[in-house]
This record gives structure tokens, C-alpha cells and sequence, in this order.
């Protein structure tokens, strides 16, 4: 049931001094315990093990029987002997869950079956099924509660992008606070670029645990009401031999689909533009400087002039219908993405003194040509036992980023026009040369004749310029920590934590002379005269440098005492005290004339009136871009913790937290928020009428209570903004007031109540959670009305409640286990609708809260989902014109007018934009040495607007859509389709069509999210390679099922979705 051994005694075994019995407490497999009792009853003794499974208890006779215990484990008893340490191992009881979860709160360490709150724990193994250069992603369709969002493919990396059980505020920081090893991480180094998760190596990852209500997260106070990530990195064991820890895995990404976009046909669009072009509507553009018509225009102009034969026109117009600049796009712009990780951690461990060095280094290539990313992970971790009692932990992490992408945009429907760039465009001749592209500008007349032709070229030659502008982020970050705790003999644990986080962040924009872009700003501002021009804009390079730098201090003190008697009353009391400095200081520079080969720059009249074009194009000034800012907020806070079991089945928890921070509050007492948490929990089986149960764990659970979140854009005091460049009317520097003061400025508060089962069969072969919640998020700080006196009509103050409920259910079944067998099924479903309670809109037009086009908009509005699908009820096409139709105050109108301006609350409500339900089945089978695993997730329970052709974007836009092939264009296709005429010139109607129900689609789906193939190599230990593991993983390999026909992926709304990517890897111990 147990194994114990003993080493030879030791020449400090306590002859002349005190008597100490050290050992170590572990699972079978190896693992340390954290939490064991360890008791000496005969001498009224006890302590427990620490976080590597060690303890020390000084004794009072050389020999004895010593007591070791833990739930889910069987109670051991012991003889020992001082100067032999003891090496325990527990087994789990017969039909016991295999292994007992600790859970982390970033705070303390308990076992999970002990934990009243909802928490969910994922393990190392779990957290690396997965291949990513980031640990946020991997979290994704594992954790229940956990919702990503893919609609906006810009924020990817830049922000964490995924809520927890649903959003809990307004206006403020709707993302979780990410924890690490116990300190609260600064996720955002500057206001955009990517953020500083990126800097966390997944492979430093020990495991993340996920805190969903108040009693998990409450703790944290004001920065929890998001929820809160807990990472906890790896660390180094005592007396652990040296070892070598190594992975590495390369990544082969396809390229995007653009063939997915529904991009207009190249022959329907010239064809539109003859309709046009007959029409008249581009008559005055060719005599137009600031117009600059597409080339199949010139061919029509040049047609009706007689400069251009009919046979030479449909010649090259037959050649132009057969384009498609997708087809470019891919051959020259796009690569199959390359991602390489490499990671190595050294450790070893003595008896008094363990330590962990790793180093990490990742290079991706993205998919665009002009886009790259590395990072650079040095980790370093130490641990110290000089005295009994008292450990000591150091740690040190450093990384570097390296990320680089084009300033301007290179991606399809980003390079050039973006969406108006025209289908035929052609980037390079048939031999490869790059071609000049006409995405307008200056009319090509007016461009070679202005200013005598002496002024920079304006040809643009996209693939010529590709290298010509770049946009580099360089992120620098050190994070120490020291941590020091002493345990005294009565149970009674002190920690001292200190925290440092310094990062600097360089975002470094660039645009060349050899960029159009960069030739036409200069060109902008210059000025002639028959014998010269005058350069103010020199001619040159252009560069522009913003430095972030950001500096955190976090100071923490504590003490926790557990206390067991009568082998029925357990009591555990934790209380602390903590404060936190942050300040950021923001100074950017900019040069232009700048040489890159001397560094040299010259100076430009900032503030100065300077005519535009010589005056053709009127006055302006010079961009100034120039800032200085600093910020710092202070926190401080108490918190403490109470947990009390008795019988070990019948559970109770509370926690109390006061936070304050100058952000709120003109009064002191106004400063601070008190958040708190109650909760209880059964343990049932544990009870005697259910020892012939099946159940191994059937567990009650109940909490409630209140977290927080911070908003650090407003402030209780009014804020003046310093603007950085001179009034249009006076040409003075100037400031304005952004905020009145606001002393009645407080924390958001979110109420959270949680009722939670835990079961699990005996044998282990079923078990799982399932929780129901409700979070009420009060006092969110949104726009209101107030006193026009005070110079403004709407203030944010705290104002809006919005209320979400919701299911996590989790359940993990094992329906194979037979010899070289297993197969283990792990289901998760999340439930989660939001609806807003309160809120002040001060427009009510009802199409500024219509998701067109495939994305979800926001709708604060009191009683509505607060991502409800709004929109026009549709009432079909005018047999006789093809015009759009719709209902207006229950009738059939084509008062475009009208429709447009109705109110949001009479608008038909189809239902939510977000997935109400969500989760995943993942399984995984082994055979001997390889193991097969899968994971399937499904989004469903929402609906879209799709994208259509839109009459009026394509007149003022020339941005068109595949189904203009549907348009109505006779009597009775209105039977067929639901898309208007085109017609010149355009009525409202396409406006009311874009935002109609015809449009509408469900947008549940299922897909195979990922394969994962695991091959242990046994053989290897000849080579002295231990663990020695082959895997190869697939992501993003497709999808199952799709409730609308259309081939449109809802999880990515307007964009194109993220193609398949390929992995292989290797690890191994030495």
C-alpha cells in the first residue's frame, strides 16, 4: 500500500542538538504532495508537507511512530528513526479518482475536494496537448466558461481575447486577470502592439488553474470580476538529480483561402462598371484632379474618344475578365507560415537547495512575406531551506520580442485601396516584374503636369515597395520575484512576497523614400515657383519612435494557521496585507529627412499653417505625433480567508477584501471597495447511508459574493489633456478637459452566485462537475446623463448592471481501460446568455445597433441580450422594380427614410450574435506506446447577418459582393432572391437590405478542432534519452457540421478563417 525507505544516518542527525526528522512525502508515481499531515501524536507534534513534498518536525525522542495523512489518500503510520530521513509514498484509496487536483488561487494551494468555489485545474500534460507559441490558446475549448473571440484577426496576440463565463462589464477591462506564480501580470505593456502574455513561454508552464466565482476569485478583489488566470510555473525539486528537459516542434501553416472571401466576379464587376460608365456617372472624373478613375474606365474613355479601336478594347477587356488578384495575391504576397519552438530546462536539487534554469526561443514567419516574430525566454528559479522552517524562493524570467509586420497593409484587402482595390489588379507581369498599380490618388494628368513635373514620382509599384515601410515592436521585460516563508510548530505559516516587473516596449515605424506613401506626404507640402521647389516635408526617409516603459512594484505580507483537533474540526485562517505601485511613461520622437545608413535627420516647422500642393490643395500643418505621459496608479489592499470542515464532509469558506486606489473616490473613505464571499459545500459521500453508493465523490457546493474590476481611464478628479498640437484658430498650443471630476467615481462590483456538483463513480470510470451561476455586474461605469451646466451632456460615471446566467458542466468518462488499452472521453458544455439591466444610450437610431455584414455590435440596451442580432423585418422585393422592402409600423414600406430612422426598439430581434452554447468532446486512445487524441468543439445558439451586395457601397465604394450574380433583374426573380436591382443612381434601399432579416443565418457549427498523434520511443534509453516522445499535432483541420448552407464560418465573422496548420516535435529527458 505504501513504500518507505531510509538513508544511512547523517552526521547532523541531532547528537548534540536538536532532533530533526526531515523526509519527503510523494504519489506512487513520484509526484510531491503539498498539504500532507504529518503528526506525532504522542508528542502533541505536528506540521505538513510544503510545496516539493519535504518536511521538517523537531522532535522530542530519537524513535517513534509518526502519522501521515491526506484526502483521497491512505492514511499511513510510520516508525522513524532521527538521522534517517524518511521517503514516503501514499496510494490513493481503493476506487479512488486517480490523482487529487490542488488548485491554485494564487494566494494558496488547496485540495480541490476541499475547495468550496469553482475552480478549474489544467494540468501540464493537458496544457501541452496543444502546439502554439502561447499558453492563452490553449485554454481554448478545454476550460467550460471560457469563450474565445476570433471576429477581429488584428487584436490576435495583442489582446488575450477570451472572457470567462460570459463579459462582466461596460466599459472597463473586460479581459481576465492573468496571475503569475502569485503576482498580478501587466498584460498590457503599451496601448497596442502585442501584448505581454506573449512573453510567457507555454513550456515554463507548470499549471493554470481558472477562477470562475467569488469564493475562487474573490481573494483578488477589484482586478477578479473578469475572472482570474492562475499560472504557476515550473519550479525545481529537493533532492532531484540533474536533469535535462528538452522539447522542440516546427509548425507548417497553409495558406489563408482567400478564395473563401466572396469576392464580386471580375467579369460582373467590369460589366458593372460599363452600366455606370454608360450612365454618365464617371463623365466629370476624368477632367478631376482628385479623381482618378480605374483602368477599364480609361479603356471606355479612350474608347468614346476614339483613341482606343473597339477590337482593341474588348480585347483587352476579355483579358481583364479572366483576373482574379486573388491569384496574385497568393503567388507573391502570401508563404505557408513557419513556426519553430526550441526549449531546454536544466534542474537539479540537494537537500537544502534546488534550481531550474530554462531558456526558450521561438521564430515564426507568418503568412505574409512582410510579417516575422521571435521571442527569446530566459528562466531562472532557485529555492532555499537554510534553516529549519524557512524557505526561500527566488525567481528570474527575462524575454525578448522581436515582432515586425509592413506599416502599411500588404494583406489582401489591406495592400493598396484595401476592399475597393479592384478584382482585376494585376501586381506583376507574366514574367514576374512588379507592375505599377492604379489605386487612385491624383488624377495621372494633373500628376505629371504639377509643378512642372519636378515634384517626387507617384507611381505605386506594390511588390517593389513591400520592404520599403516596416512597423517593429520591441518588448523587453524582467520579472523578479522573492518570496520568503516561515512555518512555526503550532501551524502557524508566514510569507513574505516581493514582485518587480520592468518592461520596455519600442514601437519603431518606418516608411521609406522608395514608398509611394512616403513620396506623397512629401509632395503634399511642398511649394514652387518657376525656378525652384521647396522641400518642408525634407526629402527622405521618415521615422518615428514611441518608448513605453512600464515599472511595477508589488509588496505582500501574510499569514496562514491550520489547525485540526478531535480528528474532526479543521481550521484553516489566512489573512495578508499588499500594495501595488504601477507607473507607465510614454515619450515618442519623430525625423524626418531621416538616413537610416548615418542616422541623420532634419527639422521640419511643426505648428506652422503650410500650403498644401503649392495651395491647390489649401493649408495644413505637419503631423506631430510628439507625446510625453506618465501614469501611476497605487493600490492597496486586505484580504483574508477562512475555512472550516468538519467531519471532513461538511464544508464552510469565507473571504474579505478591501481594496483602495487613487483612481476613485475625492474622500479617502471613497477610496476603498469592500469585496467579499461566503460559501458552503457537503461532502456526501462521505456520509454513512452512502458508503453502498456508487458514487466514490458525490460533493454540494454553494457560494456567493462580490469581486471587482477597474477602470483606469476615468478618474474621481477632472483630467485636462495636454494636446500636442496648435488650435486650427489660434495655431497655439492648447489643452482641453476630456473629464469633469466625478467624486462620486466607485469600483464595479460583480455579484456572483454559484451552486456546483462534483461526482465521480467509483472505479473512476465516470466523474465530472456541473455548476449553475448567475453574475450580477452593478455600479458598471458606462455614459449617462448630467447637468449640461457642467459643460458636458453625458459623464461615465456608474450607471449600468447587466446580469449573465449560465451552466458549466464538465464530465470525464473512461469507457476503455483493458491491458494495453485506455480510452478516456472528456465532454464540456458552457451555457451563457448576458442581458443588460440598465444602461443609458443617449442615440437610439436603430441601425447604429445592427450587426451588418457578419460582425456582432454591442447593444447596452435595458432588456436586450447585450449582444442582440437587431434588425429590419424584411417584406420581400417589389415584383415590378426589384426594389428592397421592409415593414414599417406593421406595413409594407419603401420609405427608406423612415425605416432608417427607427428606433432600436422597434427593431426585430432575432436573437443573439454570441453563441449561447459552447463546449468540445475530447478523446483521447492509447495503445501500448502511442496515443491517438482528438478534440471536436461545437458553437451554437446564434445567428448573423451575412454579407451581400450592397448597391450603394459599390457607387461610392466600388467594394461588390459575389451575389450581385442573384440581383433581382426581371419580374418574378423576386421569387428567387431576396437581392435588390442595381440601379443608378441608388436609393436607400441597399441600406435597409444590409441590415434586414433577409439576410439572416443560424450560426451554430461543429468542428474538428485538432488531432494530436503521441509515439513513446522506449528505445531510446540506449542513447540515454529518457521520456523520449514523438508527436505530431493538427490544428484547425476542419468542420463537421454547419447549420447555414453557405459555406460561411460565423467564428471568424467578415475574415477569412485560420487555414490548417501541421506540427512535429520531440522531447526527452537526459
Amino acid at each position: 500500500m505504501f513504500s518507505l525507505s531510509a538513508q544511512p544516518p547523517r552526521k547532523d542527525s541531532g547528537a548534540d542538538g536538536p532532533l530533526m526528522l526531515l523526509g519527503t512525502v510523494l504519489t506512487t508515481d513520484g509526484k510531491p504532495l503539498q498539504g500532507v499531515s504529518v503528526r506525532i501524536d504522542a508528542q502533541n507534534l505536528r506540521t505538513s508537507t510544503d510545496r516539493d513534498g519535504a518536511f521538517v518536525l523537531q522532535v522530542k525522542n530519537r524513535n517513534g511512530k509518526v502519522k501521515f495523512t491526506y484526502v483521497g489518500y491512505i492514511p499511513l503510520e510510520a516508525n522513524y528513526t532521527i538521522g534517517i530521513p524518511l521517503h514516503i509514498r501514499l496510494q490513493t484509496k481503493d476506487n479512488q479518482l486517480a490523482e487529487v487536483e490542488v488548485v491554485s488561487t494564487g494566494y494558496q494551494k488547496i485540495p480541490k475536494e476541499r475547495a468550496t468555489g469553482s475552480f478549474e485545474f489544467v494540468d501540464n500534460k493537458l496544457l501541452n496537448r496543444k502546439v502554439s507559441t502561447d499558453f492563452v490558446s490553449r485554454l481554448e475549448d478545454v476550460v467550460p466558461g471560457i469563450s474565445s473571440s476570433k471576429l477581429y484577426p488584428d487584436n490576435k496576440g495583442n489582446l488575450l481575447n477570451i472572457n470567462v463565463r460570459g463579459v462582466s462589464t461596460l466599459r472597463s477591462e473586460r479581459w481576465p486577470l492573468v496571475v503569475i506564480d502569485g503576482v498580478p501580470y501587466d498584460n498590457k505593456g503599451a496601448d497596442f502592439g502585442k501584448g505581454a502574455f506573449n512573453n510567457i513561454n507555454p513550456n515554463d508552464i507548470e499549471s493554470i488553474t481558472v477562477l470562475k466565482d467569488a469564493a475562487a476569485s474573490s481573494i483578488w478583489g477589484a482586478q477578479s470580476g473578469n475572472g482570474v488566470i492562475v499560472v504557476t510555473t515550473k519550479r525545481g525539486k529537493f533532492n532531484q538529480p540533474v536533469q535535462l528537459d528538452v522539447n522542440a516542434n516546427s509548425s507548417i501553416k497553409a495558406k489563408p483561402d482567400l478564395y473563401y472571401y466572396p469576392q464580386m466576379n471580375t467579369a460582373d464587376y467590369i460589366d458593372a462598371q460599363q452600366y455606370l460608365f454608360d450612365k454618365g456617372k464617371y463623365n466629370s472624373w476624368f477632367r478631376n484632379r482628385l479623381r482618378n478613375p480605374q483602368p477599364v474606365l480609361w479603356l471606355m474613355y479612350n474608347r468614346r474618344n476614339g483613341d482606343l479601336s473597339e477590337s482593341e478594347f474588348n480585347e483587352e477587356i476579355n483579358r481583364l475578365k479572366q483576373l482574379d488578384v486573388r491569384d496574385d495575391f497568393l503567388r507573391y504576397i502570401y508563404r505557408n507560415a513557419l513556426n519553430q519552438q526550441y526549449h531546454a530546462r536544466l534542474q537539479s536539487g540537494g537537500e537544502k537547495v534546488n534550481t531550474v534554469f530554462s531558456a526558450g526561443y521561438d521564430k515564426n514567419l507568418n503568412e505574409l512575406i512582410t510579417s516575422s516574430f521571435s521571442r527569446v525566454n530566459l528562466k531562472s528559479n532557485s529555492q532555499f531551506r537554510p534553516v529549519k522552517n524557512l524557505m526561500l524562493d527566488m525567481g528570474l524570467h527575462y524575454s525578448e520580442i522581436k515582432n515586425q509586420e509592413s506599416l502599411l497593409g500588404t494583406a489582401y484587402n489591406r495592400l493598396g485601396k484595401g476592399l475597393q482595390n479592384y478584382p482585376y489588379m494585376e501586381l506583376a507581369d507574366k514574367n514576374g516584374n512588379p507592375l505599377e498599380v492604379n489605386v487612385g490618388g491624383y488624377n495621372p494628368v494633373f500628376r505629371d503636369t504639377v509643378a512642372g513635373g519636378r515634384l517626387l514620382d507617384w507611381a505605386y509599384r506594390p511588390l517593389d515597395e513591400l520592404d520599403d515601410t516596416k512597423e517593429t515592436q520591441h518588448i523587453r521585460e524582467l520579472f523578479a520575484t522573492t518570496n520568503a516563508s516561515y512555518s512555526l510548530d503550532f501551524g502557524l505559516k508566514l510569507n513574505f512576497l516581493y514582485a518587480y516587473q520592468r518592461a520596455s516596449t519600442a514601437l519603431e515605424a518606418w516608411r521609406g523614400i522608395g514608398s509611394m506613401a512616403q513620396r506623397d506626404y512629401i509632395n503634399l507640402f511642398a511649394n514652387w515657383d518657376a525656378a525652384a521647389v521647396t522641400w518642408n516635408v525634407p526629402v527622405g526617409d521618415y521615422r518615428t519612435i514611441e518608448h513605453w516603459n512600464n515599472q511595477t512594484h508589488q509588496g505582500r505580507a501574510t499569514a496562514e494557521y491550520a489547525k485540526k483537533w478531535n480528528d474532526q474540526h479543521e481550521l484553516t485562517l489566512f489573512t495578508g496585507v499588499e500594495v501595488r505601485k504601477i507607473q507607465k511613461n510614454v515619450t515618442s520622437s519623430q525625423y524626418h529627412g531621416y538616413d537610416p545608413e548615418t542616422g541623420s535627420f532634419k527639422s521640419v516647422p511643426y505648428g506652422v499653417l503650410l500650403p498644401k500642393l503649392n495651395g491647390i490643395a489649401g493649408v495644413g500643418t505637419i503631423d506631430d505625433p510628439n507625446r510625453y505621459q506618465l501614469y501611476r496608479n497605487n493600490f492597496r489592499s486586505y484580504f483574508a480567508n477562512i475555512g472550516y470542515s468538519y467531519l471532513e464532509r461538511y464544508l464552510l469558506s469565507g473571504s474579505y477584501r478591501k481594496d483602495a486606489s487613487n483612481l476613485f473616490g475625492v474622500r479617502s473613505n471613497d477610496r476603498g471597495q469592500p469585496f467579499w464571499s461566503i460559501g458552503g459545500a457537503w461532502i456526501l459521500s462521505k456520509e454513512a447511508f452512502m458508503q453502498q453508493s456508487p458514487f466514490e465523490l458525490l460533493k454540494l457546493r454553494g457560494t456567493y459574493g462580490y469581486n471587482g474590476n477597474v477602470n483606469n481611464s476615468v478618474s474621481a478628479y477632472p483630467i485636462i489633456s495636454i494636446q500636442n498640437e496648435a488650435h486650427y484658430i489660434t495655431n497655439q498650443n492648447y489643452g482641453m478637459i476630456t473629464n469633469p471630476p466625478n467624486p462620486g467615481l466607485r469600483w464595479e462590483r460583480v455579484g456572483i452566485t454559484n451552486f456546483g456538483l462534483d461526482f465521480g463513480l467509483k472505479g473512476n470510470r465516470l466523474s465530472g462537475t456541473v455548476e449553475y451561476y448567475v453574475k450580477n455586474a452593478k455600479d458598471l461605469i458606462a455614459p449617462d446623463r448630467v447637468d449640461p451646466s457642467t459643460g458636458f451632456t453625458t459623464l461615465m460615471v456608474n450607471s449600468g448592471n447587466i446580469r449573465t446566467r449560465g451552466w458549466d458542466i464538465s464530465i470525464h468518462a473512461i469507457p476503455l481501460r483493458h491491458r494495453y488499452w485506455t480510452w478516456n472521453s472528456n465532454l464540456v458544455f458552457s451555457y451563457a446568455r448576458t442581458k443588460v439591466r440598465h444602461s443609458y444610450i443617449e442615440n437610439e437610431n436603430g441601425k447604429d445597433f445592427i450587426g451588418a455584414g457578419q460582425s456582432s455590435v454591442a447593444t447596452p440596451i435595458s432588456g436586450m441580450d447585450m449582444y442582440s442580432l437587431l434588425a429590419y423585418k424584411w417584406a420581400g422585393l417589389d415584383p415590378e422594380t426589384g426594389e428592397a422592402r421592409a415593414y414599417l409600423n406593421g406595413k409594407v414600406s419603401k420609405d427608406y427614410n423612415a425605416i432608417l430612422a427607427m428606433n432600436v426598439h422597434d427593431l426585430e430581434n432575432l436573437g443573439s450574435t454570441v453563441p449561447l452554447y459552447m463546449g468540445s468532446w475530447r478523446n483521447s486512445i492509447g495503445y501500448k506506446t502511442v496515443e491517438l487524441s482528438w478534440n471536436i468543439s461545437y458553437q451554437l445558439g446564434h445567428k448573423f447577418l451575412r454579407n451581400s451586395f450592397d448597391n450603394n457601397l459599390f457607387l461610392n465604394s466600388d467594394i461588390g459582393h459575389k451575389d450581385y450574380a442573384l440581383r433581382w433583374q426581371k419580374p418574378g426573380d423576386e421569387l428567387t432572391t431576396d437581392v435588390p436591382a442595381f440601379s443608378y443612381p441608388a436609393d436607400l434601399g441597399s441600406q435597409v437590405f444590409m441590415r434586414s432579416s433577409a439576410l439572416l443565418e443560424n450560426g451554430g457549427q461543429i468542428k474538428l478542432r485538432d488531432i494530436r498523434l503521441t509515439v513513446d520511443i522506449p528505445s531510446a534509453a540506449r542513447f540515454k534519452l529518457k521520456n523520449c516522445k514523438v508527436y505530431a499535432y493538427m490544428q484547425h483541420v476542419g468542420t463537421i457540421w454547419r447549420a447555414n448552407k453557405r459555406g460561411i464560418d460565423s467564428e471568424y465573422g467578415f475574415n477569412i478563417p485560420e487555414p490548417i496548420m501541421t506540427s512535429l516535435g520531440l522531447s526527452f529527458n537526459l
